[in-house]
């Protein structure tokens, strides 16, 4: 028996939209959207076997390139403490906001979050979230986003 036979799908801007999104896409994605609706609709049937692998090898760095895209917004909106202003509320935390709104495993949600962290933010530490302590969320870091290590502190005599 399909335990899910009963559910109802939303209807929206793409088929496999998760759920909850909106009926249109988001500022600035329009033109993604197109562009992947376009190759859905292409016909693979005439390509030869070379330009198929071409594609297969061009479409995952694209996807990749999304990903990384992806990672860098998912860190903005972590810092900014923006998760969950799209139903105009606050969210207990990014990863558990990602679990609810896209269906995404909480151990696939907490890595996605702790990546976006890494790449975009710097290493997460025991303070982060506290204002005035290494790493807190409360103000922005200058360098572009790239954390440095603090300099090494000199070992002092007899301990």
């Amino acid at each position: 028996m399909n335990s899910n036979t009963y559910s109802t799908r939303p209807t929206g801007w793409a088929d496999g939209q998760p759920v909850g999104l909106p009926d249109q896409p988001p500022d600035g994605l329009v033109a993604l959207v197109a562009a992947v609706e376009g190759l859905a609709a292409q016909d693979l049937n005439g390509l030869s076997d070379r330009v198929r692998a071409a594609r297969v090898l061009g479409l995952r760095g694209l996807v990749d390139r999304l990903e990384g895209q992806w990672l860098k917004e998912l860190a903005d909106l972590d810092a900014r403490g923006a998760a969950g202003a799209d139903h105009g509320e606050q969210a207990a935390s990014t990863a558990t906001w990602l679990c609810n709104r896209l269906r995404l495993g909480s151990g696939a949600a907490r890595s996605a979050v702790r990546t976006a962290r890494a790449l975009f933010r710097g290493p997460p530490d025991r303070d982060r979230g506290r204002p005035g302590c290494r790493g807190s969320l409360a103000g922005s870091r200058s360098g572009g986003g790239r954390w440095h290590p603090p300099a090494p502190r000199p070992r002092q005599a007899g301990g």
